[in-house]
């Protein structure tokens, strides 16, 4: 649907055609609803519109909703202000008859504001989907007619569309009707913690994955120390340089593949269905990380 340009309808000594856009709920299985409707392209709102006689599609779409509310703990921002500095001034309150300055003394204080993060309990709504129904229909309208277009939602997937003109005849219809189900979704991918839990796996294997890079150059190190330092681990300068390095990237390896793993296992666990997954463990050493799992 087009929202930056508006549709546009004939002048008033232009032929047109008068359409009336009507939208019946004969249930509502939803405490909300939101409608919407569409002539080739652009969205409309429902009531008579003078339009082009010439062939239209159009498409009406229908979604019912209820809310839920649960709490979650979240990192909220806190402001507080505080006194950072404190300065004196002193200054001339009068003067006296030979002229002297009979001084005051004031205090100035400079106030900023400082953010803190705290956990608390915060409010969450989502909307949940209780039912939905899209169709789309083609006319060509004539002009000098009056036409009334309703589009009728009967049950989640069951809509349709019907027209009428002034004398009572039906419209001579382009196409069929086309109703079309709302996608099927499985109840765990409505939870609100769905899409956390794929970016969190997605983390998890950028960790393991660069885990893996940092594990390779530490085991790079291993030929130049051995060539550069002898039995007793005494070395040069390219092989203490080089130990340094090895060290590092030892260290690396095994932070990230421990943080890696263990946002993919969260990541895992929020994302897939409840009961998936009945075992997961996570090993990592200075040169090698290892995930293994079992699921159902």
């Amino acid at each position: 649907m087009s929202s930056d340009v508006r549709l546009s309808e004939p002048r008033a000594e232009e032929p047109k055609a008068l359409v009336n856009f009507r939208v019946d709920h004969a249930v509502s299985p939803g405490d909300h609803s939101r409608d919407r409707l569409s002539y080739d392209g652009f969205e409309i709102d429902a009531g008579e519109h003078a339009l082009f006689p010439q062939p239209a599609r159009l498409a009406f779409a229908t979604k019912f909703w209820h809310e839920e509310s649960h709490t979650e703990r979240r990192s909220v921002p806190v402001t507080s202000y505080e006194y950072s500095s404190e300065s004196r001034y002193n200054y001339c309150i009068s003067t006296d008859r030979r002229g002297r300055c009979e001084s005051g003394t004031t205090t100035e204080r400079v106030r900023r504001a400082v953010t803190t993060y705290e956990m608390q309990n915060v409010l969450v709504t989502t909307e949940v989907p209780d039912g939905a129904c899209s169709a789309s229909q083609a006319y060509r309208f004539s002009a000098g007619r009056r036409y009334q277009v309703v589009f009728t939602f009967r049950a989640d997937g069951q809509c349709e569309v019907s027209c009428n003109v002034d004398d009572g005849q039906q419209c001579d219809p382009l196409a069929a009707s086309v109703a079309v189900p709302p996608p099927v979704r499985d109840k765990y991918s409505a939870h609100p913690l769905h899409g956390v839990g794929i970016g969190l796996t997605a983390l998890g294997v950028a960790g393991l994955a660069t885990a893996a890079g940092t594990g390779i150059v530490a085991l790079a190190q291993k030929p130049t120390i051995r060539d550069h330092c002898d039995a007793n681990k005494l070395c040069d300068g390219e092989g203490i340089r080089a130990s340094a390095r090895g060290l590092d990237y030892s260290i690396a390896t095994t932070i990230l593949g421990l943080g890696g793993g263990a946002a993919l296992i969260a990541g895992l666990v929020l994302a897939g269905k409840p009961g998936t997954w009945t075992r997961l463990m996570i090993g990592a050493s200075p040169t090698s990380v290892q995930l293994s799992g079992r699921f159902e």
